[in-house]
């Protein structure tokens, strides 16, 4: 499936998974973003969910936008994403729907698109936390066609 917009460029999917650089047990936390990319724009959508079973039982989902920078080096070039979240729900105050920002997101992957590290903040239940160091991995469940166009257009990009 394509997804176009108005200027017939095509959106991209990616999903990531990201769990801190911690031993894991089954059921800790981890986000997934669920994203869009506008290679035209240096643009990202989509949806992410902070998820824990153990011990705090966090569900944290968001809508998110940010943009992704590639940053040329002649050693390891790589690839920026800043990505800001709104709590999914919609929350009234006073009659009126408000947008209330629960999720920071700083990602550093590989030129490739496929790994990297990161950070989050997501708030739950009223207090911000943070995860200071995380692993980024591709979900190997996104078709592959896609992480070979997000490559080629890294590698387009460093040639400008």
């Amino acid at each position: 499936m394509n997804t176009f917009i108005d200027d017939n460029t095509e959106l991209l999917p990616a999903t990531y998974l990201l769990k801190p650089n911690s031993p894991h047990q089954l059921g800790d936390l981890s986000l997934t973003l669920q994203l869009l990319i506008n290679p035209s724009a240096n643009q990202l959508n989509g949806v992410s969910q902070v998820y824990a079973t153990t011990s705090t039982n966090t569900n944290v989902r968001s809508c998110v936008c940010g943009d992704w920078q590639y940053i040329p080096s002649e050693n390891k070039p790589a690839i920026i994403i800043v990505l800001n979240g709104i709590c999914a729900s919609k929350v009234l105050f006073n009659g009126e729907t408000k947008e209330v920002e629960n999720l920071k997101v700083r990602l550093l992957l590989n030129e490739d698109w496929q790994f990297g590290y990161g950070m989050f903040e997501y708030k739950h239940e009223g207090t911000w936390h943070k995860v200071t160091s995380a692993v980024v991995q591709w979900d190997k469940r996104t078709c592959n066609e896609k992480l070979d166009k997000l490559y080629t257009l890294s590698q387009a990009v460093k040639t400008h």
